[in-house]
């Protein structure tokens, strides 16, 4: 992994963007880079705006904000394991946050957060998640909570993923029994379809890094409180 950037110097600035997605709420990328002297982290955080509660704006806000800290201090995390001899300078620790929209409308945005960090030395570790939550309250959701029926619901989605997995060809590379979604599984929205990640090192082994299985909405409409189209 070539270097992001590069400085001795301690560095933090932040910059704030133009708007880059306008929907039932607008977003706005929060660019912060922090250098040190064997390290550099730098990232986008959204920021949200538009909102009927200011409250509820800063504590969501304060979410991101929080995420992108971990971040960055996981890289230092791995800066500090480096070595510090007289060779230590040929070694920098790397790291990146970023997200991206995926769904902002009907009441609900939903992101993709990634997280990268590379050791300084061999090894990166690649992280996805969602972030998902109601727009006229704040509330974030978890996948219980898109369902009329939750238990019905999840039971919906452990059927498509099963039903992929072996159409996909995927079940001689399961590292588990029977694995199964459960309520704190990471996801994210688009307007037509939900997307379930599944960690590396989880369901599957190391070569297949994460893998992320797509259920369109139109398949769970019965059952959904989302507009699927």
């Amino acid at each position: 992994m070539h270097h992001i950037m590069t400085s001795i110097f301690a560095l933090m600035t932040i910059l704030a963007a133009p708007l880059t997605n306008i929907g039932d709420i607008a977003v706005c990328p929060v660019s912060e880079r922090v250098d040190g002297n064997n390290f550099v982290f730098s990232g986008n955080r959204p920021r949200f705006s538009g909102m009927g509660s200011s409250r509820v704006e800063e504590k969501l806000n304060g979410i991101m904000h929080e995420r992108f800290k971990i971040v960055l201090s996981h890289t230092k995390a791995a800066a500090a394991e480096l070595p510090t001899d007289d060779r230590s300078k040929q070694y920098k620790a790397e790291g990146v946050f970023d997200y991206e929209v995926k769904r902002n409308s009907d009441g609900v945005v939903s992101l993709l957060l990634s997280e990268t960090v590379y050791d300084g030395k061999a090894e990166t570790t690649q992280l996805k998640t969602g972030f998902s939550f109601f727009t006229g309250t704040g509330e974030t959701i978890k996948l219980p909570r898109l369902f009329l029926n939750s238990e019905e619901g999840m039971t919906q989605i452990n059927d498509e993923i099963s039903r992929q997995i072996d159409s996909r060809g995927l079940g001689s590379a399961l590292v588990c029994a029977n694995p199964a979604v459960k309520a704190n599984q990471p996801f994210y929205l688009t307007e037509t379809s939900l997307s379930l990640i599944i960690p590396a090192m989880t369901w599957f082994g190391g070569n297949m890094g994460i893998v992320e299985f797509t259920i369109p909405l139109s398949k769970l409409r019965e059952n959904l409180i989302l507009n699927p189209f």
